[in-house]
C-alpha cells in the first residue's frame, strides 16, 4: 500500500489443518498438511488438497479456513473408528499461511552461499530444517528502493523462495526485528544510513553478526 516493491511467493501455500487432541489423557498436537520442505530429508506427505494459495484475498483465506476445518473433521472421525477416547480440543481459527507477500529489496538475500562474510550484516541465522547451514542477513535486505523511512522483519524480509523458507520463523523474525527496530529508533532513511553505527548498537546488546 505503500508502493514499496513487493514480491508473492510463486509456489503459493499448501492446506494445512493442525489441531491438538487429547487421548489417554495426554495433550498431542497431529500435523496435517503443508509441509513442503521436512527437517532431515525426511518424505513429504501427501498435500490435503491439490490447491495452492497466495494468502492476498480475503475471500481466498475465508475458503482455506473452512477446508482446513473440514480436514480436521475428517481426521478426526477417522481416528475416532479405532478409538472413541479421541477428542479435538484446539484447532486454528486463522488461515495457516507462510509466506504471502514479501519486500523486494535493495538486495535479495538467497540460500546459496552459507557462512559468507557480510560487510553489512545486522544479524546470522541458521536453517531450522538442517545442522549446520548459517546465513549473515544484510541490512540492505530489511529496506526497500522506494519509500526512505519503512522497514521489515521477519517473514517480510527481501530473499528468494527457497530462503523465504528459512527466514520465515521465530529466530529469524527476532533477529531482523531487533534490527529493524534499532535502526527506525536511529534514523530515517535506511539507505544512506551508516550501518556500522547499527552494527555498534547490536554488538553492545549481544548480537553475533558473523
Amino acid at each position: 500500500m505503500s508502493g514499496e516493491d513487493t514480491a508473492v511467493y510463486a509456489q503459493g501455500n499448501g492446506l494445512a489443518a493442525w489441531y491438538y487432541y487429547t487421548q489417554n489423557g495426554n495433550v498431542n498436537l497431529q500435523i496435517l498438511g503443508m509441509s513442503d520442505v521436512l527437517p532431515n530429508g525426511g518424505e513429504k506427505p501427501e498435500p490435503l488438497v491439490k490447491e495452492r494459495f497466495s494468502g492476498l484475498d480475503t475471500a481466498e483465506n475465508s475458503r482455506i479456513v473452512c477446508l482446513s476445518h473440514q480436514k480436521v473433521l475428517e481426521h478426526v472421525l477417522s481416528k475416532r473408528k479405532t478409538d472413541a477416547g479421541i477428542w479435538p480440543v484446539n484447532m486454528a481459527a486463522i488461515p495457516q499461511l507462510r509466506m504471502t507477500r514479501r519486500l523486494d529489496g535493495a538486495t535479495v538475500l538467497d540460500d546459496k552461499h552459507p557462512h559468507d562474510l557480510i560487510i553489512s550484516s545486522i544479524g546470522i541465522t541458521g536453517d531450522w530444517r538442517r545442522c549446520g547451514p548459517a546465513f549473515a542477513i544484510p541490512f540492505e535486505a530489511l529496506y526497500g528502493k522506494k519509500i526512505l523511512n519503512l522497514i521489515t522483519a521477519g517473514r517480510c524480509i527481501s530473499v528468494t523462495d527457497d530462503m523465504w523458507d528459512i527466514t520465515r520463523v521465530i529466530p529469524c523474525c527476532a533477529v531482523t526485528g531487533q534490527a529493524a527496530g534499532t535502526a527506525a529508533a536511529m534514523c530515517d532513511d535506511y539507505a544512506e544510513f551508516d550501518v556500522r553505527e547499527l552494527q555498534e548498537h547490536l554488538k553492545n546488546d549481544g548480537v553475533r553478526l558473523n
